[in-house]
């Protein structure tokens, strides 16, 4: 069991740090592009923070046949990212955060309100119904593919929202020694991805064996050990962000990367060949996917009520969040 937990120590260890670095080099190229703030963290470091949970889901299910493992990992990655909120709340320590953030993120929001409930009724409704399942093409099931379909559409959506409310202006990007040009930016960019995927796959590897030695179950790794270390990147990017006062940045990495997540799904199931992934998983997740929906409408809330109450330098919402979290732990615990 020690040579189990050192080798996730160093596979977590590998993540979070390349993960960190390709949030450095991402932002580089991000910025000789002229993206928004929102628009970096929604699309780029979204995207970059998501990478683990990717090379994590697709290892799980390719290489070690454990789809609960890997969409354990997704959802539970999204619920601790949004207690990533109450986290910067903390390290800001200026009053509720959310109070300080752009009513703009309720878009973001809302689209990964709606990706995990078509997860969540797919996976019921495949419970349910024993003889009529959903249709699937080449079995890939068309549930996922319709996330896919959402994701993409929703990504447009923001896109032009961004654009029309920023017009997305301009940065100039100060070039160093270090990062000559955007050329020199990608290959250090692909060569810590490559690190990163090896890292995942690993990764997957160790948390199925320890799942098998402490038979805590699959979906309970996955949603609680797995999910917090690969939402690491996301957690250390975002204490980042907020420290120099970008705040819309590090909440648009958030649901940029609850965003992809989901979307990861398909992905996955491209992978799986023992039919849809999403007809062939335990129906725990759908408490992780409802505690997502929850943690998801308190943030909505609290961008649309703007409240300055807070308790021990905490906004309300944040509060709310953190009991929510506390409660859905402790019930993945008892039923795992």
């Amino acid at each position: 069991m020690f040579w189990l937990l050192l080798n996730f120590v160093i596979s977590a260890t590998l993540i979070v740090i390349g993960a960190n670095r390709l949030s450095k080099y991402g932002e580089g190229i991000s910025k000789l592009t002229g993206l928004s703030s929102i628009w970096i963290g929604i699309l780029l470091l979204g995207f970059i923070t998501s990478l683990p949970e990717l090379i994590v889901c697709i290892a799980s299910v390719s290489l070690v046949d454990a789809p609960d493992l890997g969409v354990g990992d997704i959802f539970g990655s999204n619920i601790f990212n949004l207690m990533i909120i109450a986290i910067i709340d903390i390290v800001q320590g200026k009053g509720p955060i959310l109070h300080e953030a752009k009513e703009r993120h309720i878009l973001s929001a809302g689209i990964s309100i709606l990706l995990a409930g078509i997860v969540g009724f797919s996976i019921t409704f495949n419970t349910i119904q024993d003889i009529l399942r959903l249709p699937d093409i080449f079995k890939v099931g068309v549930d996922t593919l319709l996330v896919l379909s959402i994701y993409l559409i929703g990504t447009r959506l923001i896109f032009r929202f961004e654009k029309r409310e920023s017009k997305l202006k301009k940065v100039v990007y100060r070039r160093t020694d270090e990062d000559k040009d955007l050329r020199t930016l990608g290959i250090k960019f692909v060569i810590i991805s490559l690190i990163v995927v090896s890292s995942g796959i690993w990764l997957s590897f160790i948390c199925d064996k320890i799942s098998t030695a402490t038979n805590l179950g699959h979906s309970f790794v996955g949603t609680i050990f797995l999910a917090i270390t690969t939402s690491l990147p996301e957690l250390s990017i975002a204490i980042s962000v907020v420290k120099s006062g970008m705040i819309d940045m590090a909440l648009g990495s958030i649901f940029g990367s609850n965003m992809f997540n989901i979307a990861v799904i398909t992905i996955s199931d491209l992978f799986y060949r023992k039919g849809p992934i999403l007809s062939n998983l335990s129906t725990t997740h759908t408490l992780t996917i409802a505690l997502q929906v929850i943690l998801t409408c308190i943030v909505i809330i609290s961008l649309m009520y703007r409240s300055k109450r807070s308790f021990l330098k905490l906004g309300l919402g944040v509060v709310s969040m953190i009991v929510f979290y506390s409660i859905g732990a402790w019930l993945l615990f008892k039923i795992h």
